[in-house]
């Protein structure tokens, strides 16, 4: 399957919202305390972003792997850490993945032209 250029939008969307989850725990080394356990801290919180980056890696040339990875480890981390709780939270750290695995299916599509048949089914790769 030939992949479409525009697979690189959705991609570094994610990569920049990995980046933007990795900010956040930046301000574990302005607090008191050790240097291994700021590093311990920081590393736990980036537990959702390496939970993203590791799903985005593994499934590099297979935007509908990707897509379905991005959407498991969103609902994941929706729970675990309880953002559906507040509106802001959710719409900040819940809807970007949703939306990017929205994207990765959309250019799985595209690329692949695959359309729907008579039945609403996709056709067999």
């Amino acid at each position: 399957m030939k992949v479409s250029p525009f697979i690189w939008i959705p991609r570094i969307l994610t990569l920049l919202y990995i980046a933007f989850l990795m900010l956040f725990s930046v301000d574990v080394f302005f607090m008191e305390g050790p240097l291994l356990q700021k590093v311990g801290g920081f590393l736990i919180h980036n537990v959702p972003a390496f939970l993203f980056l590791l799903s985005l890696a593994i499934t590099w040339k297979q935007p509908i792997w990707t897509a379905g990875l991005v959407f498991v480890c969103d609902f994941i981390i929706t729970l675990l850490y309880g953002t559906f709780e507040e509106w802001s939270h959710f719409l900040v750290f819940s809807i970007p993945p949703l939306f990017f695995a929205l994207l990765f299916v959309v250019i799985y599509l595209l690329s692949s032209g695959a359309e729907p048949d008579t039945d609403g089914d996709l056709p067999a790769d």
